[in-house]
């Protein structure tokens, strides 16, 4: 260690081995005694004294305590991931496209006095200007064949079943492909390049279609209504003032009311599939295009 000399304040070396005992300096030859080495003492911290216990609950407190059930005591959140994946798209489109087809045979358009199809149509009478009739309703209203003479095709369907059809073939080809024993013609593999396309084209058309044709209303609905009108067509020439054309209107609305002309159950979720089958070919496209990044999530926490 180096010291100064406290007479001339001259610094020399000083063993340290020497430290606390006399030296000389050796400028002025003065003599003193050399400081002491100085040394970090670990400071020892005194450990926190221990939290008082809680005073022991008297007994009626103990008894009145509440019970707190399990599901509020744990403080960690829960969270729910919910990913919109490319295949759970493609299994919609694939399952929505055949149970479309097959809602086409089920009753979508009729009249239902006190609640009983007596005289019904499914998209393909739609089109063909058919019906179903029950026989205890014909025999009771006998309507079969002045509503036969009056039924006109609804030719919306026309466009809406042909794009049913190759939506379907569009839908399941990319399937069958798959499958490598099967063979699949030309202009199907061709069609695969453009398969988003071709659905997203498919699925709009046959719900704008479906939309159009029930705005206009189905055939049997338009003949109960020609029907109607045609019962009250010279009763409603005959009314002058604004109450009797009133009056005559609500015979009018009150018979065809008695019809009980509705659309069915299965024509609603007809129009449910439908969106769904939109919503769920839009979503394959984006995901399709996105190509290897993740897909969207959502993410619920509570």
């Amino acid at each position: 260690m180096r010291v100064f000399c406290p007479s001339c304040q001259h610094a020399f070396a000083v063993p340290d081995g020497e430290a606390g005992k006399a030296v000389a300096c050796p400028q002025c030859s003065h003599s003193f005694t050399a400081p002491q080495m100085y040394s970090m003492v670990p400071i020892e911290t005194p450990a926190p004294p221990p939290p008082p216990a809680p005073p022991a609950p008297r007994p009626a407190e103990v008894a009145a305590a509440p019970v707190v059930p399990a599901l509020e005591k744990s403080e960690t959140p829960g969270q729910i991931h919910i990913s919109l994946s490319r295949q759970f798209c493609e299994i919609v489109v694939l399952a929505a496209v055949p149970l479309l087809l097959i809602l086409s045979f089920f009753r979508w358009d009729g009249a239902y006095p006190a609640g009983y199809p007596a005289y019904t149509q499914n998209a393909w009478q739609a089109l063909g200007g058919g019906m179903s009739v029950d026989p205890v309703a014909e025999k009771e209203l006998g309507l079969e064949k002045a509503l036969s003479g009056k039924l006109r095709s609804s030719w919306w369907m026309l466009p809406y079943l042909m794009f049913l059809l190759v939506t379907l073939i569009v839908a399941w080809v990319g399937i069958a492909q798959r499958i490598k024993s099967l063979k699949l013609p030309g202009i199907l593999l061709r069609a695969l390049k453009y398969r988003p396309a071709l659905l997203m084209a498919g699925a709009g058309l046959m719900m704008l279609f479906l939309l159009l044709q029930m705005s206009i209303g189905f055939g049997i609905t338009n003949a109960l209504e020609l029907m109607v009108e045609e019962r009250f067509q010279e009763e409603r020439a005959q009314a002058r003032t604004p109450e009797e054309i009133q009056r005559v209107e609500m015979k009018m609305g009150g018979e065809l009311g008695s019809f009980g002309i509705r659309a069915t159950i299965w024509l609603r979720i007809a129009l449910a599939l439908h969106v769904l089958l939109v919503l769920a070919v839009v979503g394959e496209a984006i995901l399709t295009h996105r190509g290897n990044r993740p897909p969207p999530q959502l993410i619920v926490r509570w």
